[in-house]
C-alpha cells in the first residue's frame, strides 16, 4: 500500500515535489512509485503536462479504489492491533441462570464500558452443561455458583468463596495474561 499512499498524496497535493516533502521521500522515489502503478495498470493515471498535476479519467477511478484499499488496510491494521492487545474480539462465556440474571449484568456493563470493542457471547446453561461446554472448548470460560468446587473445575475458587470460574486449559502469552488481569479491578 506504500505506492498507493504515495499516489494519493500526489493527488491530494497535486504536486510530486510537495508530496515528496510531505512524505519525506525524494522526488525521484515519488515519481518511480507512481510510474510503477501506471506500469502495473497499463494506464496513465496522472497528467504531468500541466501544473498542477491532474488526474486522468483512469486516475479518477484508480484513486477511488486506492482510497478504499488504503482505508481497509488501515482498518485491518487497527483491528489486528486491538486483538493483539486484548481489547477487541469475542469472548464466549457459559454461566448458570443465577449468575447470568443477577451478577453478570453488572460486570458485563462495566467491562463493556472499559472495552467497547469486546463482544460477549453469554450462554445460560445448567451447571453440568457449563462444565461440559468448557471441557469441550465450546466456550472460552464458564462462571458458576457453588458451595464446593465441582470435579470439572479447572481453576479453584478462592477460599470461602461461593463463586467458581471454569477455564479451558490453554497457554496464554504474557500479554494475554496481563490483559485479563487488568479486569480484576471490576467489582460487583
Amino acid at each position: 500500500t506504500e505506492h498507493l499512499r504515495t499516489f494519493l498524496k500526489v493527488c491530494e497535493l497535486k504536486s510530486f515535489t510537495k508530496a515528496a516533502q510531505k512524505l519525506r521521500k525524494t522526488q525521484s522515489t515519488i515519481s518511480t512509485q507512481v510510474a510503477g502503478l501506471e506500469q502495473d495498470t497499463g494506464l496513465k493515471l496522472l497528467d504531468r503536462s500541466q501544473r498542477p498535476v491532474h488526474l486522468t479519467e483512469a486516475g479518477e477511478i484508480f484513486s477511488s479504489f486506492a482510497r478504499q484499499i488504503v482505508n481497509s488496510t488501515d482498518q485491518l491494521g487497527r483491528s489486528i492491533r486491538e486483538l493483539a492487545e486484548g481489547v477487541a474480539g469475542e469472548v464466549k462465556i457459559a454461566t448458570t441462570t443465577s449468575i447470568g440474571a443477577f451478577i453478570l449484568p453488572k460486570i458485563v456493563g462495566r467491562l463493556l464500558q472499559e472495552m467497547p470493542r469486546v463482544r460477549l457471547d453469554i450462554t445460560i446453561k445448567s451447571l453440568s452443561s457449563v462444565c461440559e461446554s468448557v471441557k469441550q472448548a465450546e466456550t472460552d470460560f464458564g462462571i458458576i455458583l457453588s458451595q464446593r468446587n465441582p470435579r470439572c473445575l479447572l481453576q479453584k475458587a478462592s477460599s470461602g468463596s461461593a463463586y467458581a470460574s471454569l477455564f479451558r486449559p490453554v497457554t496464554l502469552s504474557q500479554e494475554a495474561r496481563s490483559d485479563w488481569k487488568s479486569c480484576a479491578h471490576i467489582r460487583l
